[in-house]
């Protein structure tokens, strides 16, 4: 039979023709179903839901593998994870084989991934891991699969005034625009807009609206963790008397369905004779901001201020008016035509120094013409920043040069130039290149998270020892870290210029070994065999000494050989050294010890030594120069005359 992918139905059916009488006939058909498939197949997939994982943790994503053929087979598991977003790190759990993996048709197998995503992944990022599947037996048998992955979303909204609660003050002349201050911020990981912006009705009628400065808004969009600076406008009728007040409650909303938020902020209005615009001024230190005071003057024409009692002379604040008015020694005075609406334009300076803090600004018109105060208030936000230098050694374009595998201390000089107390840590790393990583720098911390004040300084010692695997004459970088643990955006950064210095060490062996006889009256060859263990480009030098040791009626004249100097060895480079020691005429076990003394560049590295001993050299000389050699018939005595030449006595 041959069959076609898919499910086939077969129907056996009796008595087609009705030729049978029967009691029943709905037992006549029988079907069976057949389904066919591909011998190797697979399916991958994934979580029936999306996986979302929060910020900053580890989630686990299931991947899921059936074989969906007919035959058992081994498959090999591989992943891409091209498509995540950077710094998301998805890979599967330690211990997971993908290798040769044996899959059971219709028997699923999960493969467990980990996801880790940064503290400041966005809520609307998302992304997919492909995941191939190949049959080992052959390759262009594959499944791929994309599993997605997602960041789970965060919501949150803040609306606050001034003084960080949820209302806000606001003041108007009547018959012109009263205002007050409201800061929105996202306290979720998406970016959000509003999906309604809602007023309550204030008695004053009229209708309130938000306003950045330039233009009303009517829908706000932001982005993470953004704040935006908005004031509540109400027109103040003109026939409101002073000191007359209407409350107007702002809902805005987020999301939709079940995933709506709203949060709510109460805007109370009172109608005055004086105001400043802006009623609030949101911060840093080391910055000028301009206001406009208004007011209505009365009959006489002039108003004035006491601003010593607002507490304005604050350490190095400066307060001026550009126009409108005078300040002069701390009491502000304006003066106009009479019964008329005047402004008077001033500059405050906010000095680097000014701690974070909320302050507020009030004093009372000087007449006293009631609701004519003077009323300002100013958030100075903390300001993070972080300094750091090295002060030992000096940076400078040299590098600093450091034995390897000995302990140095660096100070480093660490600084808040930020307004207000704050918390860093202190950590250091190798800037590593093609052969230097950072194994060949250890750091040793001595209190690396430090709390400073505001425009503290504290210096932080650091030891670092530098690995005997380091090549020296290779200049590299150690480079610093300052970072603020309160707002982790800000930290500083600098450089130090190192390098290993020549280390300069040799293996030595001497070839024959460091006991080794010799004859009298020879030349014996002496070899070394000597390997560069330093790190850097090398010679060595090997300078004799001589010592005998022989009886006390030998003769001989020893001399020590010439010093002998390698050739310049790249680092575990070898050679092999020779020379020959002259041996003079001495007696048996005479013994001639030399002393080596390994230099290189001037520096004393070692000192071994190599004992010669003399071996017994046997020799008889017979002189018959002298001796009668005519011998008599009957025989005669002969002398010759025996010379023993060996060094040894013998017989």
């Amino acid at each position: 039979i041959t069959a076609t992918l898919g499910t086939h139905t077969f129907e056996l059916v009796l008595d087609v023709n009705q030729n049978l009488t029967e009691a029943r006939e709905d037992n006549n058909i029988e079907e069976a179903t057949l389904t066919v498939v591909e011998p190797y197949d697979d399916l991958i997939q994934g979580q029936e839901t999306v996986t979302r994982v929060e910020p900053g943790t580890t989630g686990v994503v299931d991947v899921t593998i059936t074989a969906t053929g007919s035959r058992t087979a081994n498959w090999d598991l591989s992943y891409d994870t091209a498509n995540l977003p950077a710094d998301w790190i998805v890979e599967p759990q330690t211990g997971t084989n993908l290798e040769n993996v044996e899959l059971v048709p219709a028997a699923p197998l999960t493969i467990p991934f980990m996801a880790t995503l940064p503290t400041d992944a966005l809520g609307d990022e998302d992304g997919y891991i492909e995941i191939t599947a190949t049959l080992v037996s052959d390759s262009n048998i594959q499944e791929t699969s994309w599993i997605p992955i997602e960041a789970l979303r965060t919501r949150g909204l803040s609306l606050v005034g001034p003084t960080g609660l949820s209302f806000s003050d606001g003041y108007g002349l009547p018959g012109y625009t009263a205002e007050s201050y409201v800061l929105i911020e996202n306290l979720g990981n998406a970016v959000e807009t509003t999906t309604s912006i809602d007023w309550t009705n204030p008695s004053w009628g009229g209708t309130p609206v938000l306003n950045d400065g330039v233009s009303n808004v009517y829908s706000i969009t932001l982005q993470p963790g953004e704040k935006k600076e908005l004031n509540i406008l109400l027109d103040v009728p003109a026939s409101t008397g002073l000191g007359g007040t209407t409350t107007t409650t702002l809902t805005t909303c987020i999301g939709s369905g079940d995933d709506t938020l709203c949060r709510s902020l109460d805007a109370n209005f009172t109608a005055v004779g004086s105001h400043t615009s802006p009623g609030h001024i949101r911060t840093v230190p080391d910055t000028q901001h301009t206001f406009e005071f208004m007011m209505l003057l009365p009959q006489s024409g002039t108003l004035s201020w006491d601003l010593n009692q607002a507490n304005i002379a604050l350490p190095n604040w400066q307060w001026n008016v550009s126009s409108g008015g005078s300040l002069q020694n701390g009491i502000l005075t304006a003066s106009g035509s009479a019964n008329s609406f005047h402004t008077v334009h001033l500059e405050v300076y906010i000095p680097t120094n000014a701690p974070p803090q909320r302050l507020s600004f009030n004093a009372d018109e000087q007449t006293p013409l009631v609701n004519h105060a003077f009323d300002l208030s100013v958030h100075v936000l903390q300001i993070h920043r972080a300094g750091l230098s090295v002060i030992d050694p000096q940076p400078s374009l040299e590098p600093s040069g450091f034995n390897v595998s000995t302990p140095y201390q660096l100070l480093i000089q660490l600084e808040n130039p930020g307004n207000g107390e704050d918390t860093f840590e202190f950590t250091a790393n190798v800037v590593t290149t093609d052969s230097i990583s950072s194994d060949d720098v250890q750091f040793t911390y001595y209190n690396q998270i430090r709390t400073l004040g505001p425009l503290a300084t504290t210096i932080m010692p650091l030891d670092i020892e530098l690995s005997s695997t380091l090549p020296a004459a290779e200049p590299f970088y150690l480079e610093f870290h300052w970072s603020s643990l309160v707002n982790k955006s800000v930290s500083a950064t600098t450089t130090l210029l190192i390098e290993a210095e020549q280390r300069h060490e040799w293996n030595i062996t001497v070839m024959r070994g460091q006991q080794q006889d010799v004859q009298p009256s020879s030349e014996h060859l002496l070899e070394f065999n000597i390997t560069n263990i330093g790190n850097f480009i090398d010679e060595v030098q090997l300078i004799p000494t001589l010592s005998i040791t022989s009886a006390s009626n030998d003769t001989a004249v020893w001399q020590a050989h010439n010093p002998i100097t390698s050739s310049m060895l790249g680092v575990n480079a070898s050679e092999t050294m020779s020379v020959v020691q002259a041996i003079p005429y001495s007696w048996k076990d005479a013994q001639a010890k030399l002393t080596y003394t390994v230099t290189s560049s001037g520096y004393v590295l070692d000192v071994f030594e190599v004992d010669l001993t003399v071996m017994e050299y046997s020799e008889w000389e017979l002189n018959l120069a002298n001796s009668d050699l005519e011998v008599s018939p009957g025989g005669d005595v002969i002398q010759v005359e025996l010379k023993q030449k060996g060094n040894t006595p013998s017989i």
